[in-house]
């Protein structure tokens, strides 16, 4: 999902370009590639320290990784 961040004309950007305009998109992939597709994607694991512009994309559920990246 588009980091929450950021004001709504550019969150509608990003789901667009990202999305093709749906909220979020879903990516299956196992436990031990999940580090491998954040950094490729670049996204936010935990919103007080992964602030934009760096981080443009969101993973919503980082906390169902758990120690993985660091948010449990």
């Amino acid at each position: 999902m588009a980091h929450p961040a950021f004001d709504e004309a550019r969150q509608l950007l990003l789901r667009r370009e990202y999305f093709a305009g749906k909220p979020g998109s879903t990516v299956r992939v196992r436990k031990a590639l999940a580090g491998y597709v954040v950094q490729d994607l670049r996204l936010a694991t935990d919103l007080k320290r992964d602030r934009p512009p760096q981080f443009q994309l969101y993973l919503e559920n980082a906390d169902a990784l758990g120690s993985l990246f660091s948010v449990s």
